[in-house]
């Protein structure tokens, strides 16, 4: 998960890396038999949320996941496109349109909606 856990966006990022170590903790480190690793990057900004998926790409990971109303969401866009990864984000951004996509999945309500 690439959050922001430093910087003007570290309320909610912080919120986010704490309940996926307590989802990991309490429903286990397996799925379907498969070990799951859980890898917290820290993404200020955009460029930095953006490196940090690339890097962990570059390290074997394929499955991702934004914290609430991540920047880098409409970078990871075509990212996920590209690099045919599942993402899953909790983007809120209205202009953040994921229908095209195979890989890019929208967890979060769109802020018009409120």
């Amino acid at each position: 998960a690439a959050v922001c856990i430093t910087g003007a966006g570290a309320e909610g990022g912080i919120e986010y890396k704490n309940g996926a170590e307590l989802a990991v903790k309490h429903f286990g480190e397996t799925i379907n038999g498969r070990k799951i690793e859980l890898v917290i990057a820290d993404g200020p900004n955009a460029d930095a949320s953006l490196s940090e998926y690339e890097r962990l790409y570059d390290e074997g990971v394929r499955m991702f996941s934004s914290g609430y109303g991540s920047m880098a969401d409409m970078g990871a866009l075509s990212l996920a496109d590209e690099l045919e990864t599942l993402y899953m984000g909790m983007t809120w951004a209205p202009d953040v349109d994921c229908s095209g996509s195979d890989y890019f999945f929208r967890l979060g309500v769109i802020s018009t909606s409120f």
